[in-house]
Formats: C-alpha cells, sequence, structure tokens
C-alpha cells in the first residue's frame, strides 16, 4: 500500500515538472511571436512615414511647378514671346501631328514646347503642350498643361469672314490691325514700312525671284528683290491712307504666301494663288477680266465678296497659324487640362 503511495506520489510530480516545463516553453514562444510582430509593425511605421514623407514632397514639388506654368501662361510678356517661338518653328505645310518639341526659356525657367495635333483628320485641332520636369530631394516629377493657343474666332469653315457689326470689327479690324507693324517686327521680319505708299506692285521676275515695287506719289518706284515667295505687307490703320497692292505676274501653282493688311484694294493682273491670311479694311478685291485669284487660308473684309470662277477662298489652318502669329490679337492662350506624374 505504502509503495502505491510512493509511486503515485512521484508520478504527480513528474507531470507537474513537465506541465511547467510546457508552460515556459508556450510563454518564451509566445514572447518571441509578440516581439516579432512588435518589430515589424514598427517597421512598417517607419515605411508609411517615409511613404508619407515622399509623397508630400512630390506634391510639393508639383504645386510649385503648377505655379511656374500657370502664372507664366497667363503673362502677356510670355504669349509675345510664344508666339515669336511658335512662328520661328512652324514649317509649312504642316504634315505630322506631332509638329515639334523645343526647350523654351521664360524668366529664367526652363520648359518644353510642344504643338501637338490630335487628329490628322483635323489639323485645326492643333493643342500647344508646356512640360516641366524638375527634380527635388530626390523627388522626379513632371508638369503638363495643354492649352488652346489662338482665339477660335479665327478659325471659319469657309475661310471668309465679313465684317458686319461693331464688335466684329473691334475684334477684326482694330484688334488685329492697331499695331501689328510694331508687334510683326518683332519676330525679325524684313518687313517694309508701307504706312505712306500709295502703290504696291508684287511681280515674279523670273523663275526663282520676287519682284516689290512701292511707289509713294512718284513714278520713279522703290524697288527690292527676294528669293522667298513670301509677302508681309501691313498698311495703316488710318482710312485716309490708302494703299493698293498689285499682283502682276505670279506662280498660279505654287503661290506666294504671307499676310496682306491694307485699306486700298487688291489688284489682280496675273494669275495668282496666295495662301496666308488677307485683311482687307475698306477696299475690294478686283480681279481683272481672265485672270485668277486663289486664296488658301483667310480672307477678312469689311465688304462683302462674291466669289466666282476667279476668285477661290478656301480655308486652310496651317496658313492661319503661321501668319496668324504676326496678328497681336490671334494668340490667346488658355489652359484646358492639366496632368502631373513621376518622370
Amino acid at each position: 500500500m505504502r509503495q502505491e503511495k510512493d509511486f503515485f506520489r512521484h508520478f504527480c510530480q513528474r507531470r507537474r515538472h513537465k506541465l511547467k516545463a510546457s508552460i515556459l516553453i508556450s510563454t518564451i514562444i509566445i514572447a518571441c511571436l509578440a516581439f516579432i510582430l512588435l518589430f515589424d509593425s514598427f517597421d512598417l511605421t517607419n515605411n508609411d512615414i517615409d511613404y508619407s514623407t515622399d509623397r508630400d514632397k512630390a506634391s510639393r514639388l508639383e504645386k510649385d511647378m503648377e505655379l511656374d506654368i500657370v502664372s507664366s501662361i497667363y503673362n502677356t510678356d510670355f504669349k509675345n514671346e510664344i508666339s515669336n517661338f511658335l512662328y520661328e518653328r512652324i514649317n509649312l505645310p504642316i504634315q505630322n501631328i506631332y509638329i515639334f518639341n523645343r526647350d523654351f526659356q521664360f524668366v529664367n525657367k526652363d520648359f518644353s514646347v510642344s504643338l501637338l495635333g490630335t487628329n490628322t483628320e483635323r489639323p485645326d485641332e492643333a493643342i500647344l503642350c508646356i512640360e516641366k520636369k524638375e527634380e527635388r530631394e530626390d523627388v522626379k516629377r513632371k508638369f503638363q498643361c495643354f492649352c488652346n493657343f489662338y482665339d477660335k474666332r479665327y478659325q471659319i469653315e469657309n475661310g471668309l469672314i465679313v465684317i458686319d457689326n461693331k464688335e466684329d470689327k473691334s475684334f477684326f479690324i482694330d484688334g488685329a490691325l492697331d499695331g501689328i507693324y510694331e508687334h510683326a517686327k518683332t519676330f525679325d521680319r524684313n518687313i517694309l514700312d508701307l504706312f505712306y505708299a500709295e502703290e504696291l506692285r508684287y511681280k515674279r521676275s523670273c523663275s526663282r525671284n520676287y519682284q516689290v515695287e512701292v511707289y509713294n506719289g512718284c513714278k520713279i518706284p522703290f524697288v527690292t528683290n527676294t528669293n522667298k515667295p513670301e509677302l508681309i505687307v501691313l498698311n495703316n490703320i488710318d482710312k485716309e491712307n490708302k494703299m493698293d497692292l498689285v499682283f502682276e505676274r505670279n506662280d498660279i501653282l505654287s503661290g506666294v504666301r504671307g499676310l496682306i493688311a491694307i485699306n486700298g484694294d487688291l489688284i489682280v493682273e496675273g494669275d495668282t494663288r496666295f495662301n496666308g491670311i488677307i485683311i482687307m479694311n475698306g477696299g475690294d478685291i478686283i480681279v481683272k477680266e481672265g485672270r485668277r485669284l486663289i486664296v488658301s487660308g483667310l480672307v477678312i473684309s469689311t465688304k462683302e465678296i462674291e466669289e466666282s470662277k476667279n476668285l477661290r477662298i478656301y480655308y486652310n489652318h496651317e496658313y492661319l497659324i503661321k501668319y496668324g502669329l504676326l496678328i497681336p490679337n490671334f494668340v490667346d492662350i488658355n489652359l484646358f487640362c492639366m496632368r502631373n506624374g513621376g518622370i
């Protein structure tokens, strides 16, 4: 009997020791797991803090870049510089959707400027993309602004705008012609001062040369020659000074391109193709019998113009953009979309 009691006592002691060992091992395991979880949680918290800090840096950088671009876009000097920048880089004819992409600087701020077309069928949907890339505190960001860059009132399907109210006259005549000479001269073009001329005759002297004769109250004209089929004629907006422009001989196939803004008549004595913009402030387009004038671009007139087999006017967006840039109120940059992200 006594032996049985001793056996039972030793058995219980061994069970208690095993139980204590199991509890100790379990406690150690639980403590290790808790430590691991705590360490991982601390590491994740740090990662969140780092991520949040990077995100704040990127956000601050994007806001600064947005401010640089948007403040520049609505600056008058920026508009003038963009006009000059575009004019020098647009080549005719425009054949690609992606017309160009060049670096541009304004007030010590570097931008990338692209002229884009969104549809090969509709080049008139061309838009301006102004982009800025910057790196700060190991954060690289890119910010883009997409803009309409000219006043859509110049876009007309049939290529002819007839001024019949005060509002249109204020915009297309007063706004377009007031200061046009000074504005166009900033493009470093070889433009003649014709404010007091009475007549200008333009003719093709040979296969590759053109001759310009300017009459100013005398029989002997001022004569200049050029090998470029480009004509920029800007007459004073003052109606007291009327100047007639006469096309003598021209090339009906390739034609001459440019911008004409006159108070007098446009007289066609030889078959002529003109690619560009014509602004008629009170004068008429007179096509001599048996001759033709084909205009590809835009005609603005204060008088009714009747098309005929001798006079054809076609809207052309390429020439509108190219030579519209010489008109003071043509460029009107309006932001319609912004996009940001990593480089």
